[in-house]
């Protein structure tokens, strides 16, 4: 049977299925945050960026069309096991464009790598996959993206959002990494040993654990498991309780937007340079024979 020719599809039509699907999702989703990624120095051979940025959010409500959690979601990868749930959402295009792209001017449409927290699980969840065809052109048209995103691992990215249930999330983190550029080092500070700001430990106004120090450049150190607060402490002396290496803490490398290279056998530079030369980004088609 052909299509009913009383449904002809026009803007009104498609306005009025758009508004629906709307009111849909409004009554029966719930509200996200949605945290745009700020690239700092991206590093476009392995797709990577370490120094990204979270500075700000949006609200806006979306639509839980399904949701697995860990036990079903099991990943055996070259680091071991990783337990991370996943989470398909639908958003309405136009009220993307009304409440996020006017807030963030060069976000056109959910982007991969952006991340979403929920208030209702405290967890933030990054975008893997934007789909714009689901539903397929319903009433000539397509009125929703559909995003499939999976818990975030956090990597020592930079959150500052302006809310603090946001921004609290990566200082709970025991591994969160501290950066500090330090003057006048003597001695050498231990990997994995505790290091103090304060008369004696025990009276200590902050303490952390080094993770690395490189005596040949001794102008940072990489500080780990931060208890008291950094700007606290410039111009103070940082001690270590096992080596006895004492230096001042000179600048908070943590707000600058390249970290100082502390072991010189981590640069990746030379690997960068060597790729350009292993593989050809001029060639078109790596599979034809020289034609094109």
């Amino acid at each position: 049977m052909a299509k009913n020719p009383y449904f002809k599809y026009d803007n009104s039509e498609q306005r009025l299925m758009e508004d629906l699907t709307i009111e849909s999702i409004k009554a029966h989703g719930e509200d996200f945050f949605y945290i745009a990624r700020e690239a700092i120095n991206r590093d476009d051979l392995f797709g990577e960026d370490q120094n990204a940025k979270f500075r700000n959010s949006a609200i806006i409500e979306m639509y839980i069309k399904s949701f697995e959690a860990n036990p079903g979601s099991e990943v055996f990868s070259r680091f071991g096991i990783e337990l991370k749930d996943k989470l398909i959402l639908v958003v309405s295009k136009r009220r993307f464009e009304e409440t996020v792209t006017t807030f963030f001017s060069e976000v056109q449409r959910p982007r991969e790598g952006d991340l979403i927290y929920s208030p209702m699980t405290g967890v933030i969840y990054e975008i893997q996959f934007v789909e714009n065809e689901v539903p397929f052109f319903q009433g000539n048209k397509n009125y929703t993206y559909e995003i499939s995103a999976q818990t975030w691992t956090y990597n020592n990215e930079k959150i500052e959002t302006g809310m603090d249930n946001i921004d609290e999330i990566p200082n709970d983190h025991e591994e969160l990494l501290t950066y500090l550029g330090i003057t006048g080092a003597s001695g050498e500070f231990l990997p994995n040993e505790v290091v103090y700001v304060g008369a004696t430990l025990s009276s200590a106004s902050f303490t952390a654990k080094v993770t690395t120090f490189n005596p040949l450049t001794p102008t940072a150190i990489q500080l780990k498991s931060v208890d008291g607060q950094v700007a606290a402490i410039i111009g103070e002396t940082l001690k270590g309780t096992e080596s006895g290496a004492a230096a001042a803490v000179q600048t908070d490398l943590q707000n600058t937007e390249d970290h100082i290279q502390l072991n010189p056998f981590e640069n990746n530079d030379e690997i960068r340079k060597e790729s350009r030369t292993i593989i050809d980004f001029s060639e078109v088609d790596p599979f034809s024979e020289g034609n094109y």
